[in-house]
C-alpha cells in the first residue's frame, strides 16, 4: 500500500475525524495566539484563585487547589487574602534576599498574612533546580509557605527526577501538572456553575471554558490537558490503524534515509500532508502519557543541522543548539564566533549568548557550562533562531526551515 492511499484511509477513520474535530475547535485564546507563554497562563491562575477576581467564585478555586494537594481548605468569609498578579495591577510579586538573584513569583497568594502560597508555572522553558531551591532559601522566614510547581504532563518525569535529586531541606515543593488542574479545579468548577448564569451575563463561563479548550489545543503534537473522550477515541483510533500507522512510519523513515542530506527536511508532499502529521502525533500523546504499555518512542518530529559534514540531531531547538556548540568548541572553532571581548549577542541583547567570563552570566541556572565557555541555554525559540542564524553567517551551515523527522518506532 503506497502513502497516498494509507493517508486516505487515515483521514477517513471516523475516530480522527472527531479527534480532529476536537483539535481544531476555536477559543478566543487561540484566534488570538495568546495565552502560550507562561505569562498568560500565571495571570489566568492568579484571577482564578484570586477571591476578588471578577468571575465572582470568591475562594471555591483556591480551596480546590488546596484539597488537590492535600493541604487544609478552610477560608470563612472573615479571611483576609492577597494575590498577585490581580486585575488591579499585572506585575508579578518581586523577593528579594541579599546574595540571591531576584525571585519573581508566578502566583503569590497571602492568606491572613501568615500563610503564603507560591506557584510557579513551566510551559516551554526548562526546570531549573536552582531556581526550585532558590525560591525556598529566599522565603526561608517564612515557615508556613506552601511551594506548588506546575508542569506539562511531558514534563511531569522530568520534574519528579529533579525534585528526587534534590536536598531533603529543599524538598518542600507540591510537584503538579495542568492536567491535575484541569480535572482537580477547572472540571469541577466548570460543571458546578455552567448553568448558574444568565444568557446575558456568562462572560465568566465564556472565558473558563475557552481556557479549557485552550489547555487541549494541539502543540506541535502535544497538549497541555485532555478529557476522558478524547483518550478512548485515540484509544480507538490506534487500536484499529496500528498497521497503517506502522507502514506510514516506514515510508517516511526510508524516504528520507534515500534523499541526499540537503533535502531531507522536506519530506511532507503538501501542508495536508504535515498537518495530518501533527494529528497522529497528538493522538499517540494521549497514549504515551495515559496507557501504561505505551512506553516506546513514537513517531514524532525532532531538529538537525549539518555542520562540517557532521549532522545533529535533537528533539528541540535547546538540544540541537548545546550539540552545536560542543561540535564547535571541540573542534576549536569558537573564537571565530567570538567579538574582542569574548562574546556573542544576538541582535542588539545586552545578555550575551556565549561568554568566557563569569561575570557575564545572568542567574543562576541559565547557562550550560561547555569549558572555557557560559552558554546562555534560557532562551525561547526566536532567541535560538537569532543566534543560530549568527552562527550560520560565520560557517555556512545548513539549518532546515522545516522539521525533519527523528528515527523512532511504534510500539510492538
Amino acid at each position: 500500500m503506497d502513502k497516498q492511499e494509507i493517508i486516505k484511509i487515515i483521514k477517513e477513520d471516523s475516530d480522527f475525524g472527531e479527534l480532529k474535530n476536537m483539535f481544531d475547535e476555536p477559543n478566543m485564546f487561540k484566534v488570538t495566539n495568546m495565552c502560550f507563554t507562561e505569562t498568560w497562563h500565571s495571570s489566568f491562575w492568579s484571577w482564578l484563585f484570586d477571591p476578588q477576581g471578577s468571575h465572582g467564585f470568591k475562594t471555591e478555586p483556591l480551596s480546590l487547589l488546596f484539597k488537590t494537594i492535600n493541604e487544609d481548605a478552610c477560608f470563612p468569609d472573615s479571611t483576609l487574602i492577597f494575590t498577585q498578579p490581580n486585575e488591579k495591577g499585572l506585575s508579578e510579586k518581586i523577593c528579594q534576599k541579599k546574595g540571591y538573584k531576584k525571585c519573581e513569583f508566578d502566583t503569590f497568594i497571602n492568606i491572613n498574612y501568615k500563610r503564603t502560597v507560591i506557584i510557579e508555572y513551566k510551559i516551554k522553558a526548562q526546570i531549573e533546580k536552582e531556581q526550585i531551591k532558590r525560591y525556598i532559601d529566599v522565603m526561608e522566614s517564612d515557615k508556613d509557605c506552601i511551594f506548588i510547581y506546575v508542569v506539562p504532563i511531558t514534563q511531569k518525569e522530568v520534574l519528579l527526577k529533579t525534585y528526587n535529586e534534590l536536598e531533603d531541606n529543599y524538598k518542600k515543593w507540591h510537584c503538579l501538572t495542568f492536567q491535575d488542574l484541569y480535572e482537580n479545579i477547572l472540571c469541577p468548577l466548570f460543571d458546578k456553575h455552567k448553568n448558574d448564569c444568565c444568557p446575558y451575563d456568562n462572560s465568566k463561563m465564556v472565558l473558563i471554558s475557552d481556557y479549557m479548550k485552550n489547555l487541549r489545543c494541539n502543540r506541535g503534537g502535544i497538549r497541555i490537558a485532555y478529557t476522558q473522550e478524547e483518550q478512548e477515541k485515540a484509544d480507538s483510533f490506534f487500536n484499529k490503524r496500528k498497521q497503517q500507522l506502522n507502514e506510514l512510519q516506514e515510508i517516511y523513515e526510508n524516504e528520507i534515509i534515500c534523499k541526499p542530506r540537503e533535502q531531507r527536511t522536506a519530506f511532507f508532499d503538501n501542508d495536508d500532508d504535515e498537518a495530518l502529521f501533527s494529528y497522529i502525533s497528538g493522538i499517540l500523546f494521549y497514549l504515551e502519557h495515559k496507557t501504561p504499555q505505551f512506553n516506546k518512542p513514537y513517531f514524532k518530529l525532532a531538529y538537525q543541522i549539518d555542520f562540517e559534514g557532521k549532522t545533529i540531531t535533537g528533539n528541540d531547538y535547546k538540544e540541537v543548539f548545546i550539540k552545536l556548540i560542543e561540535q564547535i568548541v571541540e573542534e576549536g572553532l569558537m573564537e571565530k564566533l567570538l567579538d574582542n571581548n569574548g562574546r556573542l549577542f544576538y541582535e542588539n541583547s545586552a545578555i550575551p549568548a556565549i561568554t568566557k567570563s563569569q561575570d557575564d552570566k545572568i542567574g543562576k541556572g541559565y547557562y550550560t557550562e561547555i569549558k572555557p565557555y557560559f552558554i546562555n541555554t534560557h532562551y525561547g525559540i526566536g532567541e535560538f533562531n537569532k543566534v543560530i542564524d549568527k552562527i550560520i553567517e560565520k560557517f555556512n551551515i545548513i539549518w532546515p526551515k522545516k522539521h525533519s523527522l527523528s528515527r523512532t518506532l511504534w510500539p510492538n
